[in-house]
Order: structure tokens, then sequence, then C-alpha cells
């Protein structure tokens, strides 16, 4: 039928995206032992923060009082975990530190998760990205404005952030009618 409209083009497709559930998630924070090695991955998916900010993240970074990173909130287990650690560990300089008083590499970070994906049971190639992808999707699925998730994140533009749109599951996010 030459009056039918064609369907929408599917949604472009993002190869390094991989969603964890929250369940999966806590499954790999909760089967991490080492307080430093924890600490890294619940602050990367309580803030949604990349590899790279973590592994820089500094003491002036987080403000206790309000709960948050660089004006992000997280969670209040995060904190919790934090004030632990604090405790037990002089912070110098960066909060992870290497054994060289610089901060961990990258890649130390993604082996930190790498090993908790295995503990936990999770046999897949994923990198620590997914922390942060996750954490985006999941605020989406809370029904958190995307343009506040773009900037949580720091993107500039919302293309970058839209791509989280394309795998929220829709049927969490609840929709109602402006009216009511």
């Amino acid at each position: 039928d030459k009056n039918r409209t064609p369907p929408p083009p599917p949604p472009p497709r993002e190869e390094n995206l991989v969603i964890l559930t929250k369940q999966e998630i806590m499954s790999i924070i909760n089967s991490v032992e080492n307080l430093k090695h924890k600490l890294l991955l619940m602050l990367t998916y309580s803030a949604g923060l990349s590899a790279s900010q973590v592994v820089s993240l500094k003491r002036e970074h987080i403000n206790l009082e309000k709960a948050s990173i660089k004006q992000i909130v997280i969670s209040a287990s995060a904190i919790e975990l934090f004030n632990d650690y604090c405790k037990k560990n002089k912070i110098k300089d960066y909060i992870f530190e290497s054994f060289s008083n610089k901060h961990l590499s990258i890649r130390q970070a993604q082996r930190i998760f790498e090993k908790a994906l295995w503990k936990a049971g999770i046999f897949e190639k994923i990198s620590i990205k997914s922390l942060r992808d996750s954490f985006a999707v999941h605020l989406l699925e809370n029904g958190v404005d995307i343009r506040h998730i773009q900037k949580i994140l720091g993107h500039k533009s919302i293309k970058t952030t839209i791509k989280y749109s394309y795998v929220a599951k829709a049927k969490n996010i609840k929709i109602r009618s402006p009216f009511e």
C-alpha cells in the first residue's frame, strides 16, 4: 500500500553499551572484600563516574555534608564505605593511590572490575564503563530527565546522552498525564 508510512529507523547501535541490572551491580560490589576496590566500584556506579574520573578522585572532591562528588549526589552507603576507608587509610592526595603515590591507572581499575565480575559469577567480557552506562540507564528508568543525566555525566552534546534512552526499559518509566 502506497499510503502506509514506513516504520521508524532502528535506534543507533551502540557496540560497547552493556547495561547491568541493579542486582548484578550489587552482586559485583558485594563480591569484593578489599575495601579500596569495593569503594572504587561503588563510587563508579553510584556517581556515574568514568574510570579516569574515579581513579583521579581526591579527598577534596567528596563533600560529606552534601553526600556528593563534584556536585553529584552519591548514596549513603557509599559515604559510609568512604568513611570506613578513611579511618583505615591515610589519604595523602588521591583516594585510590597506587604504590608509587600516584593514582591507580584506568587499567588497574578495569582489572579490579574484571576480578569482581568473575567473583560475582559474570563471565562476559565487560568494561568498567558498563557501571557508568548502567547508572545512566537506571536514572532514566527512575524518571530522571535526560538533560539532568547529560549534566551529571558531563556530556557536551545531548546526542551523546540520548543513546541511553534506547536501552532504558520503558515499562519501568512511570509516565503520567500532566493533567493529573
